[in-house]
């Protein structure tokens, strides 16, 4: 849902920057018409720019709070570390929402995963975690 509202947001300001450029160079009628092309390629250059970061963050956003929300409710995520999949959970890890990164506790203090190279997440009914 979040993801939508974002990319409805930035199609609506895209149109609407787009307009007001538009109309600005409707008032503007000394200069050369090079001169506007130029200026209308850069304009919607930076525009497409802003708009394809601004979904990437989006996205990026979304799997983080997923994975958060996950790990915050007991969930098991399964992550790849040194190209192997591990499995993360409460008892084992701890998450650093400023580093967006879990490092394990006591045997598993060497291991630290971004949040990133989680893929799923499960709820586990076993009190035992098995990592691979």
């Amino acid at each position: 849902m979040q993801n939508t509202m974002d990319f409805v947001v930035i199609i609506g300001s895209a149109f609407i920057s787009i307009a007001i450029f538009y109309s600005v160079l409707k008032q503007w009628e000394y200069g050369k018409n090079s001169i506007k092309y130029s200026l209308i390629f850069i304009f919607v250059s930076c525009s497409v720019s802003v708009a394809f970061h601004a979904c990437k963050q989006s996205v990026f956003r979304a799997k983080v709070a997923e994975f958060q929300s996950a790990f915050k409710n007991n969930e098991t995520l399964v992550c790849m570390y040194n190209n192997s999949k591990i499995h993360v959970h409460r008892t084992t890890f701890i998450y650093f929402p400023d580093l967006f990164s879990f490092v394990g506790k006591d045997n598993l203090k060497s291991i630290n995963i971004p949040i990133t190279d989680c893929n799923q997440h499960a709820v586990t009914h076993d009190s035992e975690i098995i990592n691979d």
